[in-house]
């Protein structure tokens, strides 16, 4: 655990807190008893602090430093980067693909100076997650497949396709699962990539932790089942999961996805000849609009008027 503390970096800070207070290391030798070249090494990053020390120092600096020591955790870093990764399956666009290359480069280099063989095994499954997240966005979702399979492989040795669910996966494997599925149904895999996405949702599910990413995961999972489903013609079940994941939107105080939701719903109905479908698609085009989704909104339009000869405004 120790070996995997940034301790340079976290004497850094504290370095800055201590100066920012105005305060020598002599100053911090008198109000506290604790030696100032003590103080000197804990900055440099050259001696572990001791508990005792930080409890002491967190009363003279005003800030609680084992709370700040958590954060300087090789961990917590690779955590925080997985954050990043999971939100690229939600929010797909260019300048995140960038960003990510950018951050995953630090990663890299932060992990090189760490004596922990997992981590290693981390960054290789990022990778071929980034592969992944790429080729999903290039639309190519064979290569995407491939990519991802390879990620899941990382930690998970004997995953494939035909035995997929002979596995246990972390929180993070589930998302690289989930977008796997995703890939699977745009090359006529439906049956398999619903089974898939069915087992993350339930597996999801058993968490206790309504963090924003895990709440992203369960719509994500609810809208690409009702496309799923348009997609097999079973209109009746496309226009349940869409409900259900407006309802969870709603029941949630989210807007993510709704005005996909909202839409899907409304090509349901309209396929399964219902009045109320006019309101529901046009329901979707406004959520577009209120949330600055301009760009959605017109494509949404276009596609309506040109596949159902439907006009929107």
């Amino acid at each position: 655990m120790i070996a995997s503390i940034d301790f340079t970096s976290f004497g850094s800070k504290l370095l800055n807190l201590r100066e920012s207070l105005g305060f020598t290391r002599k100053d911090i030798e008198y109000m506290t008893g604790l030696n100032k070249d003590t103080i000197y090494n804990i900055e440099k990053g050259i001696t572990i602090p001791k508990y005792e020390t930080l409890e002491i120092l967190s009363v003279c600096y005003h800030e609680d430093l084992l709370v700040l020591l958590s954060g300087y955790r090789s961990s917590s870093k690779l955590i925080a980067f997985e954050r990043m990764l999971e939100d690229l399956i939600y929010e797909a666009n260019t300048n995140a693909l960038k960003i990510i290359d950018r951050e995953f480069e630090n990663i890299k280099k932060y992990i090189l100076l760490s004596n922990v063989y997992y981590y290693n095994t981390a960054i290789e499954q990022y990778e071929l997650f980034i592969l992944g997240i790429k080729m999903y966005n290039e639309k190519n979702y064979t290569q995407c497949c491939t990519h991802l399979e390879n990620a899941l492989m990382v930690t998970n040795k004997n995953f494939n396709l035909k035995h997929w669910n002979h596995s246990k996966y972390s929180i993070f494997e589930l998302r690289i699962l989930l977008l796997f599925s995703i890939s699977l149904s745009y090359l006529n895999e439906t049956s398999t990539s619903n089974t898939i996405i069915k087992y993350c949702m339930n597996t999801i599910e058993g968490v206790s932790d309504n963090q924003i990413n895990v709440l992203k995961f369960m719509i994500t999972c609810l809208y690409n089942l009702s496309y799923n489903y348009h997609n097999i013609d079973r209109h009746n079940d496309a226009l349940i999961m869409a409900q259900k994941g407006i309802d969870f939107c709603i029941s949630n105080n989210m807007m993510y996805c709704l005005p996909h939701l909202f839409f899907r719903k409304g090509i349901a109905l309209h396929l399964l000849k219902k009045d109320s479908f006019l309101y529901f698609l046009q329901q979707g085009i406004n959520l577009f609009r209120i949330t600055n989704q301009e760009t959605l909104a017109d494509l949404f339009i276009k596609i309506t008027k040109d596949k159902y000869g439907i006009e929107l405004n």
